[in-house]
């Protein structure tokens, strides 16, 4: 039994590993494809420099979703760990670490900022080259502009509300996510016991 409990134990933890590494990979790619097509916008000469800077916000949209639900996963894992694994006298990790960035996150730092909000900074860059282009091309008025912008605007709130407490294994989400899974392996308890 406890040689299961052990190998159950490792495998979640290699799963919150490889949340971690998709983050990543998702960052890299989302900025290097951010960049690419911003590269084509400033050296376009045909006049679409303005709508290709705001192209990024589909894979910025896409991305935020995406590492939001990687987080959200991570937490739903490590709150698991904490309630079927750990105990004073064996694993106590994640418990302590959850404590620790508890008493963490009343600092926020510059660097922490620039890490968690990274797609809405780089949305914000996108739309600011794109009002440049326009107004260097004496189109910032018309209504299709307006609409875009307006949508824009949207998309960047979007991704503001996606990403707020985006913080990985951020301490209030792991234990709200502690007590749903508290009562979930209680009732089973419970069940199994009748």
């Amino acid at each position: 039994m406890e040689d299961r409990k052990s190998a159950e134990y490792l495998a979640l933890r290699d799963e919150v590993q490889r949340n971690l590494a998709a983050q990543k990979e998702w960052s890299i790619f989302t900025i290097t494809i951010t960049v690419t097509i911003l590269g084509f916008a400033i050296n376009a000469e045909d006049g679409y420099s303005a709508e290709l800077c705001l192209l990024p916000f589909i894979i910025l949209v896409t991305a935020a979703t995406k590492m939001r639900n990687y987080k959200s996963s991570i937490s739903k894992i490590v709150a698991y760990m904490m309630v079927r694994h750990e105990s004073p006298d064996g694993f106590f990790w994640e418990t302590c670490l959850n404590k620790y960035r508890a008493k963490q996150s009343k600092f926020v730092s510059i660097i922490g900022v620039l890490e968690t909000q990274e797609f809405f900074l780089t949305g914000l860059l996108c739309m600011l080259l794109s009002i440049h282009y326009s107004a260097g091309q004496c189109e910032l008025f018309g209504i299709n502009k307006i609409v875009i912008y307006f949508l824009a605007c949207i998309l960047l709130l979007y991704i503001i509300l996606v990403t707020q407490n985006y913080w990985n294994m951020e301490p209030t989400e792991v234990e709200d996510e502690y007590e749903k899974w508290k009562s979930i392996i209680g009732e089973g308890n419970d069940q199994k016991s009748k």
